[in-house]
């Protein structure tokens, strides 16, 4: 099954919507922690490629829980 224009068009800007704010939450943790430049830097990459598989998955559950079967 496919998805209509307008609910690809609303999870696609949900995705960023939500993807921003954790974005600058990971960030602003990390750089809490005091850590060399060097080191941060991985742990944000880390955590930001795995915050994005997560909030993918979540809202892409979200909106086919939606759709009718």
């Amino acid at each position: 099954m496919t998805q209509h224009r307008r609910t690809s068009f609303l999870e696609a800007a949900t995705q960023a919507a939500v993807g921003i704010p954790i974005g600058f939450a990971v960030t602003f943790a990390v750089g809490l922690m005091s850590l060399p430049a060097a080191v941060s830097a991985s742990l944000i990459t880390g955590l930001m490629f795995l915050a994005s598989t997560v909030r993918g998955y979540v809202i892409r559950r979200r909106f086919e829980r939606g759709r009718a079967p």
